[in-house]
């Protein structure tokens, strides 16, 4: 379902992610009741995107349905566009859940061009999931756009801690990101004491990449080295869908 309305065109070719499902930090129940971890690449979400009504709209309801989401390519730097996106959350949520509320975390603005500067931002809903840490990995590399990582506890996950790497990533250092990825692991596994390579989530968009980049690289270190798992996520979530924010919720309605 591609969207005729110009208002939706800043928001085509989101990467859209469900990670639970196939990870084993589900529940256990149905599908409709799940933990849902989702992505979108929203393409310069700044605050004028934030006030325009219809935006705000179907933004606010795609985000609604997950217990996390990760933004990327936002551009807020005085926090205002994710502010009117919480307000809008948090006014219809009590409405519909008794007083569910969002919370949000960003990263500072990243980039190698001035031009070119974004943010990764979570929202999290506070009775499913608890941020209980954040790092901001900055050892040199091929990062255009630096992982900002998180660490969350949840009592509605089969595991109870995860953490999440995002990456939204360019499509000339696509490979090179990936393979440097697992430097990411390895650093934030060291710093949580963690030891369970599965609670290591990776969330990212390729632009201009499909799901096979993992398998031309033979000497990438997450398909060689068995103590890292985040290669099936890879395998099998790096997307690039075409559509509009509507088709990120169409199998959920």
């Amino acid at each position: 379902m591609i969207s005729t309305d110009p208002v939706m065109w800043p928001f085509t070719c989101l990467g859209f992610l469900v990670l639970l499902s196939l990870l084993s930090i589900s529940t256990g129940k149905s599908a409709e009741n799940g933990f849902r971890i989702c992505a979108y690449n929203l393409q310069n979400f700044n605050k004028e995107r934030a006030s325009h009504t219809m935006t705000l709209h179907s933004l606010t309801r795609i985000v609604a349905r997950c217990h996390i989401t990760l933004l990327q390519h936002v551009v807020d730097p005085d926090g205002e566009a994710i502010r009117t996106l919480l307000a809008s959350l948090n006014s219809m949520e009590s409405d519909r859940y008794d007083g569910t509320k969002f919370h949000s975390v960003s990263s500072e603005l990243l980039g190698k061009s001035p031009n070119d500067m974004q943010q990764y931002v979570f929202i999290w809903r506070h009775n499913a999931a608890n941020l209980t840490n954040k790092h901001q990995y900055r050892k040199d590399g091929p990062f255009v756009r630096a992982p900002f990582v998180v660490k969350f506890q949840s009592s509605k996950t089969l595991i109870g801690e995860f953490i999440l790497v995002p990456l939204h990533s360019e499509p000339l250092q696509a490979i090179q990101e990936i393979d440097s990825l697992y430097d990411v692991f390895e650093e934030v596994s060291s710093m949580w004491n963690n030891t369970v390579s599965e609670r290591v989530l990776h969330a990212a968009t390729l632009e201009s990449m499909k799901c096979s980049i993992c398998s031309k690289r033979r000497g990438n270190r997450q398909r060689s080295n068995p103590v890292s798992a985040v290669v099936i996520i890879f395998r099998i979530f790096i997307l690039n869908v075409g559509g509009n924010l509507e088709r990120g919720v169409a199998g959920d309605a």
